[in-house]
């Protein structure tokens, strides 16, 4: 998948999460560092076969 639908499918996902509900809880690890809501390629990045994986809820 190449970078360009990688980021479109990412600013898609984040619009939806930035619409739901957030419980009011701390994401971190057992150590205190910061999780995210969804890890994928970074920016920029492609990835063969991450159409087939896509980004959470698609």
């Amino acid at each position: 998948m190449d970078a360009d639908a990688i980021e479109e499918g990412r600013l898609r996902w984040q619009a939806r999460y930035d619409k739901a509900r957030k419980r009011d809880a701390d994401f971190t690890t057992l150590s205190g560092d910061p999780v995210e809501p969804a890890y994928g390629p970074r920016p920029g990045d492609t990835y063969e076969g991450f159409e087939r994986i896509g980004w959470p809820g698609e």
